[in-house]
């Protein structure tokens, strides 16, 4: 294989990669299921939202060193939702769902299935408030009680748990004296990200909460169109629109003058072999001396650079310098295998 070696200057940022899991927790209505006695304050909590008409929830995550980011949940018995994320704002009327991706300002529209929240849902910080609508989540974890802490004046009862044992990822929930979360801590691996809400209510929402208006300058696509073709520059960006599509992602490192990324396009990427298979990708093309901070956190030295991520950022594929076609159009298809 065939590279040019890049020589760039890292800028000292530090971009984690999150290992995006429980994928599982899709909004589901769930009526008439009985739970056992609960054995732990999270389980009780779950119980509260699982049984209640309607609930509205607004909280920030942080990880340890990071900047805060608002999430608002908010649900209606039996399919009503509007979950937003930093990335994204669903929204259902209970027969159709509506995602807006916030970094390209479209949206697109779809008949409500439990699908078709899987993109939002993927999000790990989403698990307080799924157990409204799945009547297992949170519920069998491995827990127990980690005594009584004191968050602003307010007592708080502590519970530790094994949340997801094939990601290891474990938490730390608070709740009040009323049963209600008040704070998380969420750990995988050397990752923390504390959750603090800030508001919660078991209250329906007001009927307008659950009608989607498309923000001005907004363009309405079909779903589709987030990757027939198109190069994305952005990882982030792309990695949200393939949890929307349940695609994987390729990404191209190049550099300008870079001999074998030339002819990489021109005898890979520029034949009909290539082009039909790339529909099953969302692509991403990353300068790697224009936009070193992208290319950091994956040990990229020089280009052509090849990498493959799941819809979860998890990297299941790697070609190291220029290949023919067909050794390329291989690691496609063994990309899309260990997805």
């Amino acid at each position: 294989m065939q590279m040019c070696w890049a020589k760039f200057r890292k800028k000292g940022v530090n971009l984690n990669r999150k290992s995006v899991i429980l994928s599982s927790l899709v909004v589901v209505a769930v009526a008439g299921i009985a739970f056992a006695a609960s054995t732990n304050k999270i389980e009780a909590y779950a119980e509260k939202l699982n049984k209640a008409d309607g609930m509205s929830m607004q909280f920030t995550a942080q990880e340890l060193g990071g900047t805060k980011s608002a999430y608002s949940f908010e649900a209606a018995k039996p399919n009503l939702a509007r979950i937003e994320t930093p990335t994204m704002l669903v929204v259902s009327n209970g027969k159709e769902v509506t995602v807006l991706m916030k970094g390209l300002n479209a949206y697109y529209s779809e008949p409500f299935s439990k699908e078709a929240f899987a993109p939002v849902m993927d999000d790990k910080n989403l698990m307080i408030g799924t157990p409204f609508f799945d009547a297992k989540a949170l519920m069998g974890l491995s827990a127990k009680s980690a005594g009584t802490v004191t968050r602003r004046g307010v007592d708080l009862d502590a519970t530790k748990a094994t949340v997801d044992k094939s990601s290891g990822l474990t938490g730390t929930f608070y709740t009040d004296e009323n049963g209600m979360l008040r704070q998380a801590e969420l750990n995988l691996g050397k990752t923390t990200t504390i959750l603090d809400v800030s508001t919660i209510t078991l209250t329906r929402p007001d009927a307008s909460r659950f009608e989607f208006k498309a923000p001005k300058g907004s363009k309405q696509i079909d779903k589709a169109e987030l990757s027939a073709g198109k190069w994305y520059t952005n990882i982030a960006e792309a990695l949200t629109v393939a949890k929307a599509t349940n695609k994987v992602v390729l990404i191209d490192f190049w550099f300008e003058g870079c001999v074998w990324c030339e002819r990489l396009e021109a005898n890979v990427f520029s034949t009909p072999e290539w082009k039909e298979k790339s529909k099953q990708f969302v692509l991403c093309k990353v300068d790697i001396m224009a936009d070193p901070e992208q290319a950091a956190p994956y040990g990229v030295q020089g280009a052509p650079d090849t990498r493959f991520l799941n819809k979860d950022g998890k990297e299941v594929g790697k070609i190291g310098g220029y290949v023919d076609l067909q050794t390329y159009l291989g690691h496609m298809d063994a990309a899309l295998a260990n997805r």
